[in-house]
């Protein structure tokens, strides 16, 4: 083994002295030697895709019990971190964020990322500049009459009569004391409006409960016709929790492509119209899709940890085994990128956040990134890919210019 090589070891295995790594960090001036460094540094640690609970024993398998505290920004200052262990700090970041870009980011900038993103940010911080727009979670009810759901309110949901028909505990609302197949005046829809930048759960007087993401319309009854389906309207994203199981009354959410019906049963569906795809997630029971289009075609069935997504141009369905955190990390703050462009990115962070962004990296635009963020701002979040990508970013108002 040469002089590089057992360089490269002795910092993996986290056993390099104060003069061995400042020699380290006059090789890596070579091209040649640091392009290797970074492969070596790539195989050791397996270039970990996921940090979700489900995929961690897969994942850190791979990786050697002792994990090296990435140094890699104190050598380019000449200065030397102190020893420390290193296992506890460098997997508690590792499950928080471990981002790879699948095309052009290098591991050891991210690595280098979750380091330098424990540091107090700086009063006169940038992110300061961005002002997200405030929008409200409108509830209208099919006789016209509106309630403002404001964060942190309690109280009755009144029709237009002054009669309560739900109650608001902060941004959910509870039809729960209703019966579910109540008879009597016509069945009636209401519209649910979230925009960007939050979310909102409604708990229907069948016991089933929805999650709508941002950007979000559900048109939806307050209660169930007893002898025709349990039929709700869905335009962008949301998660529902099926309570009863009964087949004499299908529960049916209608997409402006697609129709899942189930009977009992947890599933989310992502159905925004800037989209190219419908896509139905299914975590347990059992659902049939049916495309809006296509009369006649038969039903077909998705079975648990399977998702569907419908291409609106060609009218394929693909469906696929996939890992259900993925897909509804959303309802816990998360962000979970497989696989995904900036480009797909750009839709899913203006949606969380209320923001625009205009992307002028074309080289960005279409760079494929597996990235996980729990409960992070647009500030960090956007901080981790002008330090991986080295990328430059300016703000006006609530919009982002990449450059």
């Amino acid at each position: 083994m040469n002089e590089f090589e057992d360089l490269i070891q002795k910092y993996l295995n986290d056993n390099v002295s104060r003069e061995e790594l400042q020699r380290l960090n006059s090789k890596l001036e070579d091209p040649v030697l640091r392009d290797l460094f970074k492969q070596r540094f790539k195989e050791h640690y397996h270039v970990l895709r996921a940090v979700l609970k489900s995929e961690e024993d897969i994942a850190y398998s791979k990786v050697h019990e002792t994990i090296v505290r990435y140094r890699f920004n104190a050598m380019s200052d000449n200065k030397v971190a102190p020893k420390q262990s290193v296992s506890k700090t460098l997997v508690h970041h590792f499950k928080r964020y471990a981002a790879v870009a699948a095309v052009s980011l290098v591991l050891i900038w991210v690595m280098g990322y979750m380091f330098k993103h424990d540091r107090t940010p700086s009063v006169a911080d940038d992110f300061a500049l961005l002002q997200p727009m405030e929008d409200d979670i409108i509830l209208e009810l099919g006789d016209g009459s509106k309630t403002i759901i404001q964060p942190g309110n309690t109280g009755s949901i009144l029709d237009a009569r002054g009669h309560a028909v739900g109650i608001q505990k902060n941004t959910n609302i509870d039809f729960s004391d209703k019966i579910a197949y109540l008879t009597g005046e016509p069945l009636g829809y209401n519209s649910l409006q979230v925009p960007f930048g939050k979310q909102c759960e409604v708990l229907f007087a069948d016991g089933t409960r929805v999650t709508l993401h941002s950007g979000t319309v559900l048109h939806f009854p307050l209660r169930f016709d007893q002898n025709g389906f349990r039929e709700v309207f869905l335009e962008g994203e949301a998660f529902f929790d099926v309570a009863q199981k009964d087949i004499t009354h299908p529960f049916i959410v209608t997409t402006r492509e697609l129709q899942v019906k189930v009977t009992g049963t947890r599933f989310n569906v992502s159905a925004y119209p800037d989209n190219p795809t419908t896509d139905v997630m299914l975590v347990e029971g059992a659902v049939e899709l049916l495309d809006a289009s296509l009369e006649g075609q038969p039903a077909i069935e998705l079975l648990p940890g399977k998702n569907a997504s419908l291409n609106h141009l060609t009218r394929h369905i693909k469906t696929e085994q996939v890992n259900p955190e993925v897909y509804i990390g959303w309802k816990d703050d998360a962000l979970i990128f497989r696989q995904m462009s900036f480009k797909e990115i750009e839709k899913k962070l203006e949606r969380k956040f209320n923001i625009e962004i205009v992307n002028e990296n074309q080289e960005l635009a279409k760079t494929l990134f597996n990235a996980h963020f729990k409960n992070e701002s647009i500030g960090n979040i956007l901080r981790f890919f002008s330090e991986s990508f080295e990328l430059t970013y300016k703000f006006e108002g609530n919009k982002v210019y990449i450059r």
